[in-house]
């Protein structure tokens, strides 16, 4: 799949989802799976940033799989694992980065 449609369905996806959810994630982006520079895998890594607290990082992890099998199934199968960032930036759930949404830019 294109990098481009694929950072356009997430930023979709993601964008709904704040609207439906009252603004849970501040920025979503993408980082290559390093399989140690052999190839190019065409998977990715999911980074998640919550702007609410977290209770438990399975359930967190397992909210942003279920909606996006619903919302983005296709694109779902080039994510290769999903790490959820708390509110300062450290890296709280973990299951060259493209940016994929940011909370100041404008959902359409």
């Amino acid at each position: 799949m294109d990098k481009r449609a694929l950072i356009e369905k997430l930023q979709s996806a993601f964008c709904q989802f704040n609207k439906a959810e009252g603004n849970k994630y501040a920025e979503v982006w993408l980082s290559d799976v390093d399989f140690g520079e052999l190839y190019h895998s065409d998977k990715y890594i999911l980074h998640v940033k919550a702007e609410h607290d977290i209770s438990s990082c399975s359930d967190e992890i397992d909210n942003v799989l279920r909606y996006l099998d619903y919302h983005a199934h296709n694109e779902l199968q080039y994510i290769w694992s999903v790490y959820i960032y708390d509110s300062t930036d450290q890296i709280h759930c973990q299951y060259d980065d493209l940016l994929v949404f940011t909370d100041d830019q404008s959902c359409k």
